[in-house]
């Protein structure tokens, strides 16, 4: 594995946050969820050389059961958008992995909620 992250996507026209992060998280893993976690982390990407204006991202906490990844699109739409596998990272695993994940910092972000919890208001991060 070269890289890693975390589901999700676009909000669609017409979509709340909740209807977009219930269809990515349906689409890529094949979790069902009927609440927004809480919202640890924001991201802003900015793009000055491009039509697009960019994105901010909203990361989100969700504790499920023990759940096997089962996505609803196959393996060709999941390739379509670079995604080459599914499986769930324990934040030990990810501390030890030596591939990159998004974001960068992510082991770091993870030891900070375990030690301190949940922040308020949301941590803005930076890097991908």
């Amino acid at each position: 594995m070269d890289s890693g992250r975390a589901p999700g996507g676009g909000v669609e026209p017409g979509e709340s946050r909740l209807d977009a992060i219930q269809r990515e998280l349906r689409e890529e893993t094949g979790l069902h969820v009927d609440h927004l976690g809480p919202e640890l982390w924001t991201k802003t990407a900015t793009f000055e050389m491009s039509d697009w204006e960019g994105q901010i991202d909203h990361i989100h906490l969700y504790r499920v059961d023990r759940f096997e990844p089962s996505p609803e699109m196959t393996c060709a739409q999941l390739a379509a958008e670079h995604v080459h596998g599914v499986r769930w990272w324990s934040p030990d695993e990810i501390a030890a992995e030596t591939a990159t994940f998004a974001p960068r910092a992510l082991p770091d972000l993870l030891a900070d909620l375990k030690e301190h919890g949940i922040p308020d208001p949301p941590v803005e991060i930076s890097g991908f």
